[in-house]
Protein backbone atom coordinates (compact mmCIF):
# COMPACT_ATOMS: atom_id res chain seq x y z
CA UNK A 1 0.00 0.00 0.00
CA UNK A 2 1.61 3.40 -1.11
CA UNK A 3 0.86 5.85 1.63
CA UNK A 4 0.01 9.69 0.28
CA UNK A 5 1.62 12.88 1.40
CA UNK A 6 -1.58 14.22 3.02
CA UNK A 7 -1.15 10.42 5.03
CA UNK A 8 2.37 10.99 6.03
CA UNK A 9 2.20 15.07 6.80
CA UNK A 10 -0.83 13.99 9.09
CA UNK A 11 0.93 11.08 10.63
CA UNK A 12 4.25 13.53 10.88
CA UNK A 13 1.74 16.43 12.30
CA UNK A 14 0.39 14.47 14.91
CA UNK A 15 3.51 12.60 16.32
CA UNK A 16 4.86 15.83 16.89
CA UNK A 17 1.74 16.77 18.51
CA UNK A 18 1.62 14.17 20.50
CA UNK A 19 5.57 14.57 21.47
CA UNK A 20 4.91 18.56 22.32
CA UNK A 21 1.72 17.74 24.62
CA UNK A 22 4.06 14.82 26.15
CA UNK A 23 6.28 17.46 27.11
CA UNK A 24 4.09 20.02 28.01
CA UNK A 25 2.54 17.76 30.57
CA UNK A 26 5.46 17.13 31.54
CA UNK A 27 4.98 13.08 31.24
CA UNK A 28 7.43 12.23 28.37
CA UNK A 29 7.12 8.68 28.00
CA UNK A 30 7.00 5.77 25.29
CA UNK A 31 3.23 4.74 27.01
CA UNK A 32 2.21 8.00 27.29
CA UNK A 33 3.07 9.09 23.50
CA UNK A 34 1.30 5.83 22.67
CA UNK A 35 -1.78 6.49 24.36
CA UNK A 36 -1.87 9.75 22.75
CA UNK A 37 -1.33 8.59 19.31
CA UNK A 38 -4.31 5.72 19.82
CA UNK A 39 -6.80 8.15 20.64
CA UNK A 40 -5.58 10.48 17.62
CA UNK A 41 -5.26 7.04 14.98
CA UNK A 42 -9.33 5.96 16.25
CA UNK A 43 -11.09 9.73 15.11
CA UNK A 44 -9.20 8.41 11.90
CA UNK A 45 -9.98 5.15 12.32
CA UNK A 46 -13.65 5.26 12.88
CA UNK A 47 -14.28 7.48 10.75
CA UNK A 48 -12.63 5.62 8.12
CA UNK A 49 -15.09 2.79 9.39
CA UNK A 50 -18.22 4.46 8.65
CA UNK A 51 -17.19 5.53 5.16
CA UNK A 52 -15.83 1.86 4.37
CA UNK A 53 -19.32 0.68 5.51
CA UNK A 54 -21.04 3.25 2.91
CA UNK A 55 -18.78 2.12 0.12
CA UNK A 56 -19.49 -1.43 0.86
CA UNK A 57 -23.54 -0.26 -0.25
CA UNK A 58 -25.22 -1.61 2.71
CA UNK A 59 -27.06 1.75 2.62
CA UNK A 60 -28.33 1.97 -0.68
CA UNK A 61 -30.87 -0.66 -0.23
CA UNK A 62 -32.43 1.33 2.61
CA UNK A 63 -32.04 4.67 0.46
CA UNK A 64 -34.05 2.78 -2.51
CA UNK A 65 -36.56 1.95 -0.10
CA UNK A 66 -36.99 5.26 1.56
CA UNK A 67 -37.05 6.87 -1.48
CA UNK A 68 -39.62 4.15 -3.73
CA UNK A 69 -42.03 4.75 -0.14
CA UNK A 70 -41.75 8.52 -0.58
CA UNK A 71 -42.36 8.09 -4.21
CA UNK A 72 -39.38 10.19 -5.62
CA UNK A 73 -37.19 9.40 -8.66
CA UNK A 74 -34.24 6.96 -6.85
CA UNK A 75 -31.89 7.44 -9.84
CA UNK A 76 -31.33 11.12 -9.46
CA UNK A 77 -30.27 11.38 -6.20
CA UNK A 78 -26.81 10.10 -5.54
CA UNK A 79 -26.18 7.07 -3.13
CA UNK A 80 -24.39 6.60 -0.22
CA UNK A 81 -21.89 4.58 -1.54
CA UNK A 82 -20.15 6.98 -3.63
CA UNK A 83 -19.75 8.96 -0.62
CA UNK A 84 -17.14 6.22 0.65
CA UNK A 85 -15.16 5.14 -2.28
CA UNK A 86 -13.98 8.56 -2.70
CA UNK A 87 -12.86 9.31 0.61
CA UNK A 88 -12.83 6.40 2.95
CA UNK A 89 -8.44 6.26 2.27
CA UNK A 90 -7.61 9.42 3.18
CA UNK A 91 -8.82 8.89 6.92
CA UNK A 92 -8.15 4.59 7.18
CA UNK A 93 -4.28 5.61 6.03
CA UNK A 94 -3.61 7.91 8.74
CA UNK A 95 -5.28 5.83 11.19
CA UNK A 96 -4.01 2.37 10.58
CA UNK A 97 -0.58 4.24 10.05
CA UNK A 98 -1.02 6.28 13.44
CA UNK A 99 -1.81 2.82 15.41
CA UNK A 100 1.19 0.65 14.15
CA UNK A 101 3.39 3.49 15.25
CA UNK A 102 1.42 3.91 19.07
CA UNK A 103 1.76 0.23 19.22
CA UNK A 104 5.40 0.01 18.31
CA UNK A 105 5.77 2.43 21.04
CA UNK A 106 3.74 0.09 23.09
CA UNK A 107 6.18 -1.94 22.63
CA UNK A 108 9.30 -0.44 23.41
CA UNK A 109 7.53 0.39 26.50
CA UNK A 110 7.18 -2.84 27.63
CA UNK A 111 10.31 -4.43 26.52
CA UNK A 112 12.48 -1.33 28.52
Amino acid sequence: MKLNKSTLWISTVALFFSLIFSIWRNNLSWLHLSDILFIISLFFLIVGGFLWVFASGSFDFFQKSLHLKQKTNYESEWKLSTIGKEHKWFFLQPGITLLVISVIFLIIDTLF
